[in-house]
């Protein structure tokens, strides 16, 4: 992002229809439409973390690195992509004016001599009037950038013995009330890696405090420095205020409108493969092939996909149009009606159910031996018919998500488990619908690429701060691309590779919030579209040759929030290892053939 196109409180808080509207004209009230959907609307702008460290629980263990969640020199919030725009972090002067000169606040810094690093003092009553009002006013989050002419360091909430800042506010009621400070954040450091607990805070830093809840009278602040390296000195306050790069709305693939009101008439628009509506009074099996299934190995498929003689009562060809292999475990998979009210559920439109999937909840707890809760809930497989079955190259998939509520994690719901070693589980997985061509040979997780096979399943990820920030009661997602395409990827397209021109860096850098925010935490209890458009890059197999002009893009409620080109995501030639009756090998042009329904806590996650 080099350029600031749009700011994201153009739209004041609340007032969200033409913010995220689900169409571009006339859009209709639905659960789309609700305040807070987005990580770059809610009333914070930084996620604290509960503690610098959650202490090891089980003997043998070390501590766990808890200060992960808050805002670095490069993301307003690195776990759901957020990032500046400006590297340091966008500003809006006293001016209004972007990156501006004019500090919203200014006081000497000189009350103490130059006497190095252990000299301390309180500030008070610096007055903050015109920028408390304006934040109220506004609807922003109450977030500062903190900057000093010489070098001065800030007590945080976290330094023994010195009171962190605070805003007194008087409002105009005559009431009057203290604002605590949220956070006191480092920017020096990588870019990546957040630090909001120093004893000790050079500046510039970032600080956050509660909002004023009316309007305001006047307002002061209180802080204190505790070290002064020279004896003058002044320190300013620049409002912090994340611009945005996003695309505008534009309805994801263009479909939604054609469509008509909640996709009711997709199935009629040209190039469609087809659809899924889950109206009250259908039955699941309208939808999904019951029991348990074995889909990967090729004894189970038609011949005729890898050259053999036509067997039309294999797969794909058995159950076309129907989720393949659901979980069966008992009440992991129902289709439920539009008037289901568990885990806050509300139908999308009148009428409309959901395929409803549910994770039974975690038997983990410190010192479990791994792994008593590993593996997918569900891992079912909508295939593509025959005649595109392994040669699609382009797909555009629609899906409404809504996370069941209430999600709500704490700093106890990470556990320290024996794996061999004692260590913390991960607390993220794979969800969503994807296009893939896996493959018993590769096309998951570390091994997409190449000529044996690829995939685009989505990540997530928890955040159990438990401190009531605006990442919590969600998802962080992305797509899954910088742990998959590695070695098996040609060079300089290895997104996963350390050094690889093609390096796409951390997987921050897959996150769906890079484009301003807005998808980078899903939030429970709201529904959201979700849009994934896949342009394969062009192959020649019999010529053995490759072109890089790959397209992924991916849209949160018709707003992109992800999308690169020029990708690799196939090469010639075609691995073709020996048949194995109980393996599955690549096939045809390497291209689409399925949908990935994948829903899975990684690694060593609890439910």
């Amino acid at each position: 992002m080099t350029a600031i196109t749009q700011d994201l409180y153009t739209v004041p808080l609340g007032v969200v229809t033409a913010y995220c509207g689900r169409y571009s004209s006339a859009p209709e009230p639905s659960p789309l439409q609700l305040p807070g959907q987005y990580r770059s609307a809610m009333a914070m702008l930084f996620q604290p973390a509960a503690a610098p460290t959650y202490p090891a629980r089980v003997p043998g263990g070390s501590a766990y690195e808890a200060d992960v969640t808050g805002p670095t020199r490069s993301f307003v919030d690195p776990k759901s992509g957020f990032a500046w725009v400006n590297d340091g972090g966008d500003i809006l002067d006293a001016a209004l004016v972007r990156q501006g000169t004019t500090p919203w606040f200014t006081f000497p810094a000189n009350s103490v001599p130059s006497t190095g690093d252990g000299a301390t003092f309180r500030y008070t009553g610096i007055n903050i009037t015109q920028l408390a009002k304006y934040v109220f006013s506004s609807g922003r989050p109450f977030a500062i950038r903190l900057t000093a002419t010489a070098p001065r360091k800030v007590a945080g909430l976290a330094t023994p013995g010195q009171l962190p800042p605070v805003v007194t506010v008087t409002y105009q009621d005559g009431s009057s009330e203290q604002l605590p400070c949220r956070l006191v954040a480092d920017t020096s450091g990588s870019g990546l890696v957040p630090n909001t607990f120093l004893p000790a805070t050079s500046m510039p830093c970032f600080v956050e405090f509660d909002r004023p809840r009316r309007l305001v009278g006047t307002a002061s602040l209180d802080i204190t420095l505790n070290a002064h390296f020279t004896g003058s000195g002044n320190v300013s306050g620049m409002l912090l205020a994340p611009a945005s790069a996003e695309s505008p709305y534009t309805g994801g693939t263009g479909l939604a409108v054609a469509a008509g009101s909640y996709d009711a008439g997709l199935a009629a628009v040209p190039g469609i493969i087809g659809q899924h509506r889950y109206q009250d009074g259908s039955t699941l099996t309208d939808w999904v092939v019951p029991g348990a299934q074995t889909i990967s190995g090729e004894v189970y498929y038609d011949p005729a996909l890898w050259g053999g003689t036509p067997d039309l009562t294999k797969l794909p060809h058995a159950g076309l149009g129907k989720w393949i292999n659901p979980p069966t475990t008992p009440g992991a998979i129902q289709l439920v009606s539009s008037s289901y009210t568990g885990e806050g559920f509300e139908p999308l439109a009148p009428g409309l159910g959901a395929i409803r999937l549910r994770m039974a909840p975690s038997t983990t707890v410190d010192g479990s031996t791994h792994p008593p809760d590993e593996g997918p809930l569900a891992n079912m497989m909508l295939f593509m018919p025959p005649d595109l079955f392994g040669v699609l190259s382009e797909i555009c998939v629609r899906y409404y998500f809504r996370l069941g509520a209430p999600y709500n994690l704490t700093p106890a719901d990470r556990k320290q488990v024996n794996t061999g070693v004692i260590e913390w589980v991960d607390m993220s997985g794979k969800w969503g619908i994807t296009p893939s061509h896996a493959t018993a040979y590769g096309g998951v997780s570390g091994s997409s690429g190449g000529g044996r096979g690829w995939q685009l399943r989505n990540s997530w990820y928890d955040v159990e701060a438990g401190v009531g920030g605006p990442s919590e009661g969600g998802i962080s997602v992305g797509f899954h691309i910088v742990d998959d395409y590695k070695e098996n990827n040609p060079a300089g397209h290895r997104y996963g590779t350390i050094g690889d021109a093609g390096y796409l860096g951390s997987n921050y850098a897959e996150r769906w919030g890079l484009r301003g925010g807005n998808g980078g935490v899903l939030y429970a209890g709201r529904w959201y579209e979700c849009e994934t458009r896949l342009k394969l890059n062009t192959v020649n197999m019999a010529a053995g040759t490759y072109e890089a002009d790959g397209v992924l893009q991916g849209w949160v409620d018709g707003r992109l929030v992800w999308e690169k080109t020029g990708m690799v995501f196939r090469t010639p030639p075609l691995f073709t290892p020996a048949y194995s009756a109980l393996n599955i090998r690549p096939c045809r042009d390497i291209g689409i053939k399925e949908l990935w329904l994948n829903w899975y806590h990684g690694g060593t996650s609890p439910n």
